[in-house]
């Protein structure tokens, strides 16, 4: 894929191999021993996966930094099936290193400050699921409104704690307790107060809630938390429909910001978990709000 955005030149090539095998019993056949279902789980029904991957950056900016990489990596995952149809383990292991890579332009997150290459084990966990919910301990992926893995680097945002998700009824919920990030250019987790350049140690808290009583309406919301920095909270929603001889799609926004330490922010290029790039220069109360509605007037032939 390659595109031109924002003064910028992006060449990303990527390609996925899964392999994987799911183990089959005959039903005349013997009964299944413990051993065999975890025998089964660690190897017949686990996937092994291997995702390459080359990104070109070259940006010119206006301020004067013109941030520049070429790198190849990708990561390696092993992922082993249900023990006990309850407990799953994971890992993914990530890397990117340079093949072109001018020391006078760091700051493409493809590669470390110093513009080295980088190896870590972004993910590292394990999954409980009981009756539709399901607990994820460990080094993780989180895909919610806010905080998500924005993969648009050689390797995506992943975090470290304890996450429960699930459906009750016609609600989805997801609630986390995050204690680290690792960020896309990075080796290492950090607390978020550390991440943030603030000398402290606090964790994330972050809540979702999403509803559909039907196929044509949808809302979510979602609110997280780093104690004494910072605060937000986002919602939309989604109606559509077709009376009639129109269609209809109804959709909006409310997204809001609160910064509680931001005097005490310093003023670097931090590229937070949170859709900001410099916090510092977002106020300390920030509010928005945006919708649409789009009519559209179908043909209808009766048979």
């Amino acid at each position: 894929m390659s595109r031109i955005c924002g003064g910028a030149l992006c060449l990303l090539i990527a390609g996925t191999v899964t392999f994987a095998a799911t183990g089959m019993t005959s039903a005349a056949g013997p009964a299944i021993t413990k051993q065999d279902a975890i025998r089964a789980a660690l190897f017949d029904d686990a996937a092994l996966t291997l995702h390459l991957r080359s990104y070109l950056f070259d940006r010119s900016n206006n301020e004067g930094d013109d941030p520049a990489a070429w790198a190849t990596g990708g990561w390696v995952g092993y992922q082993t099936g249900w023990i006990g149809d309850m407990l799953r383990f994971g890992a993914v292991a990530y890397t990117s290193q340079p093949l072109w890579a001018p020391e006078d332009r760091p700051g493409s997150l493809l590669l470390l400050p110093d513009q080295e290459g980088f190896s870590v084990l972004g993910q590292a966990y394990a999954a409980l699921r009981y009756d539709g919910q399901l607990l994820t301990l460990g080094r993780q992926l989180v895909d919610q409104p806010e905080i998500n893995p924005h993969d648009n680097r050689m390797a995506p945002i992943t975090y470290e704690g304890a996450s429960l998700g699930g459906d009750v009824g016609i609600f989805s919920y997801y609630a986390a307790f995050l204690t680290a990030t690792k960020t896309r250019g990075s080796d290492k987790f950090e607390n978020f107060a550390e991440a943030a350049g603030v000398d402290s140690n606090e964790p994330m808290y972050l809540g979702g809630l999403a509803f559909s009583p039907g196929g044509d309406i949808k809302t979510r919301t979602s609110l997280y938390a780093v104690p004494d920095i910072l605060m937000s909270s986002y919602t939309d929603w989604q109606w559509s429909g077709q009376p009639d001889s129109y269609s209809f799609s109804l959709s909006g926004q409310v997204y809001c910001l609160k910064l509680e330490l931001a005097a005490e922010l310093p003023s670097l290029h931090w590229t937070p978990p949170v859709p900001l790039n410099t916090l510092t220069r977002c106020p300390r109360n920030r509010q928005q709000a945006n919708g649409s509605l789009r009519l559209k007037r179908s043909e209808r032939h009766l048979p």
